[in-house]
């Protein structure tokens, strides 16, 4: 789950409503570190203020943060933020 705010690019100073929308992704393994990152769309997070994963069927939720981006795909890759990596 994704809360975003759509930025106003021609009155910046003005606040837009605050939304939030889902979407899907996929594990993969980052084979530098060992750790896994999570590849999605970047339209889905791309202005995201708060991400939250969680894996299919499990109500337990993680905070996640966009690593990388690639707008000419539409990907992104997540890290999920956590204390203890083996419970996720």
């Amino acid at each position: 789950e994704v809360s975003y705010v759509e930025p106003e690019y021609l009155r910046p100073w003005q606040k837009s409503r605050q939304g939030s929308c889902t979407g899907t992704g996929f594990v993969v393994p980052d084979d530098e570190t060992g750790e896994r990152r999570l590849l999605t769309n970047l339209h889905v997070v791309q202005d995201a203020t708060d991400i939250r994963v969680r894996k299919h069927g499990n109500s337990r939720r993680w905070r996640a943060i966009t690593i990388c981006r690639a707008a000419d795909v539409d990907l992104a890759v997540l890290r999920v933020v956590s204390d203890d990596d083996k419970e996720i």
